[in-house]
Order: structure tokens, then sequence, then C-alpha cells
């Protein structure tokens, strides 16, 4: 699937779009709706579900590759790169 192809389901189809997106993630409480839009402007995504984001973004890929590259940080004022390793997270 091209970028574009992907961005059009994103605009088309969002609430299949996310859900399967969402199924990336591991959760603790899975989601019972991808989206309630019952009091617009206002939307709630992910419904019922709980997850832990620092368990997504680091935990998970210790073990399975923690010597991959996890974070690369650019200094907007001195424009110094900085990479971090999952391990170097731990």
């Amino acid at each position: 699937m091209s970028f574009s192809e992907f961005y059009q389901r994103s605009i088309n189809e969002p609430e299949a779009f996310w859900a399967e997106q969402a199924r990336r993630i591991d959760w603790r409480q899975p989601f019972t709706q991808t989206l309630d839009h019952s009091r617009p402007p206002f939307a709630r995504w992910f419904c019922g579900g709980t997850t832990n984001l620092c368990h997504n973004a680091v935990d998970r890929w210790l073990d399975k590759q923690p010597e991959a590259l996890a974070l690369i940080a650019v200094s907007s004022e001195t424009d110094e790169e900085r990479t971090f390793t999952f391990s170097q997270f731990a």
C-alpha cells in the first residue's frame, strides 16, 4: 500500500483505519468502541481501552531488539544529533 492509499484510507474510513492501527498496540484492557462522536465537536477514541505508553514505546522491544535505534534527537538550537537504543532507556 502506498503512502497516498494509506492516507486516503485514514480519511475515507477513519474508524476502520484507526481500529486496525490500534491492533498493533498492546492493550491492558481492549477498547470496546473505536470512536464515540456522540457529542460533537468532541470525540472519544478507543473507549474503554487502557494501555501503557512506556510498555508500547520501550519495554516490549527490549527483549526483541535491545540495541535497535529507539530515538533520534536533533537539537533545533545546536543542530546536534543524538541517538538512543532501547536498552539505554531501560
